[in-house]
């Protein structure tokens, strides 16, 4: 299938699909994937301006917290394409722990400001035919299905 053209009803892995509906793909309502930047200390120099940084610090459950976030020192040459605009949502790719995984997502509805994530997230656009709210939704159901994969012990592989 070739991007941005639809699977036909029949032909979803999904099953039979009614008719009239179509299947695609969220990748291609995307338009660009951008790594997020830490930049420097806001008093190590002057190259570059000074911009609020989303931290996975600032992830709160479904949702972002704004009120007190880490001003860095960003060089211009790394601001293109790491803006936030309205159609943003971040993804985790560092960072979790025991209780938090790797790979959450969020929307950027509170950031009404220039601003980048950091280097611990990825910046990720969404084209005007799909809203971030349903691709955050579609990216976070595996979190409620609490599925768990387990894997043989070393001594159980070595004796198959």
């Amino acid at each position: 299938m070739s991007v941005g053209q639809a699977a036909t009803a029949d032909s979803s892995l999904l099953g039979q699909s009614p008719v009239g509906w179509r299947v695609d793909r969220i990748r291609d309502h995307l338009s660009g994937i951008v790594g997020g930047e830490w930049g420097d200390d806001p008093d190590a120099h002057d190259d570059g301006i000074e911009l609020p940084v989303i931290r996975v610090a600032d992830i709160r459950d479904l949702d972002l917290t704004v009120d007190d976030l880490t001003i860095r020192r960003i060089k211009e040459s790394k601001l293109t394409g790491r803006l936030i605009g309205k159609q943003t949502i971040l993804l985790e790719k560092s960072g979790g722990g025991e209780n938090k995984p790797v790979g959450r997502a969020v929307r950027t509805n509170r950031v009404i400001f220039d601003a980048i994530c950091s280097n611990f997230m990825a910046k990720v656009d969404c084209c005007d035919t799909v809203a971030p709210e349903f691709v955050v939704y579609m990216l976070g159901v595996s979190g409620f299905l609490c599925v768990r994969l387990l894997n043989p012990s070393l001594n159980r592989e070595a004796a198959w």
